[in-house]
């Protein structure tokens, strides 16, 4: 707790459907497949009232989508 209080500057939470959204952004702009929870980073920076001060960095993680679930997203 004491290193999060130290190097944490704010905790953004995201609702399913944006996290929906920044798969589907991800495949269709940068050419990137990521699993729905490698895209939560992505989901908060791409929404449009997020507030964050440049640069922005989002780690993206997880691959682990097959063709018929990436597809739940993509069409």
């Amino acid at each position: 707790f004491a290193h999060v209080r130290r190097f944490v500057d704010r905790i953004d939470t995201v609702e399913d459907r944006e996290i929906a959204a920044a798969v589907r952004w991800l495949y269709e702009r940068a050419q990137i497949v990521a699993e729905p929870s490698g895209a939560a980073t992505v989901a908060a920076a791409i929404r449009p009232t997020s507030n964050y001060a440049a640069p922005v960095v989002a780690i993206i993680s997880g691959g682990n989508l097959g063709p018929d679930d990436l597809a739940k997203y993509t069409t």
